[in-house]
């Protein structure tokens, strides 16, 4: 008598599904700001394959985006002038090469509120650009997301905060906690405070990564600036 032995195959679990939301603006403008570690060096340049490895050694499940595989989301915004012949090669990188997904923005468009308003004159490049954000934008994408992704923002900007905490709030258990990731020197001190909550999101402050990102020995990293002394409560 024969007898059948009915073998049953194993499943691999669903993979992790990561978003990683990057304001692109807000990266550019902190990398080339004179105050970032790097002082003195404005002629370096800010490695993106080396922030995409800094993420994913720090973000369990995340990987390198690619086409046949979409549990790694990369998505950035940017503000971009389609005369702008620099801006569009490295785009055109971003999105071959790294292979993110990419929100093109006009710089009028970019901005949160117009410089006049605020009196600032038109020819203050580096003022102009620190207003440039794309907090509404991420604010959605995090809202739709939320429910199937963990969320990874690259941004300083304050008002995010709110959003990733009720996130963190809701969906931690499931979907483990959002994380923030930039450079620790440019954020606003209320982020101090705020990363003290119970349910605010992780913490990656890239200055720990500056010489991999700018491709520099880690000799050649200074201190960064001491920030303002106000306290935010």
């Amino acid at each position: 008598m024969s007898v059948t032995i009915s073998r049953t195959s194993r499943t691999e679990p669903p993979r992790k599904k990561i978003a990683v939301l990057i304001d692109g603006s807000a990266v550019y403008s902190a990398s080339r700001s004179p105050e970032v570690g790097l002082r003195g060096a404005e002629d370096r340049r800010l490695n993106y394959f080396s922030l995409t490895e800094v993420l994913i050694r720090r973000v369990k499940g995340l990987t390198q985006a690619t086409p046949s595989d979409d549990s790694s989301l990369w998505t950035m915004w940017t503000s971009a002038a389609p005369a702008n012949t620099g801006q569009a090669n490295f785009l055109e990188f971003t999105e071959q090469r790294l292979k993110w997904q990419v929100r093109r923005v006009l710089p009028r468009d970019a901005l949160m509120i117009e410089p006049a308003a605020l009196f600032i004159p038109t020819d203050a490049s580096t003022t102009i650009l620190r207003l440039s954000r794309f907090d509404a934008s991420i604010s959605f994408a995090m809202g739709r997301l939320a429910d199937t992704h963990q969320i990874v923002v690259v941004s300083d900007s304050y008002p995010l905060f709110e959003p990733l905490r009720r996130i963190n709030e809701r969906w931690e258990q499931e979907r483990g906690k959002c994380f923030v990731a930039f450079f620790g020197h440019s954020m606003e001190n209320r982020w101090g405070v705020a990363f003290k909550d119970q349910h605010a999101p992780e913490f990656i402050n890239l200055d720990d990564s500056e010489a991999e990102l700018f491709g520099i020995e880690k000799k050649e990293v200074t201190k960064p600036l001491e920030k303002s002394s106000t306290q935010y409560y």
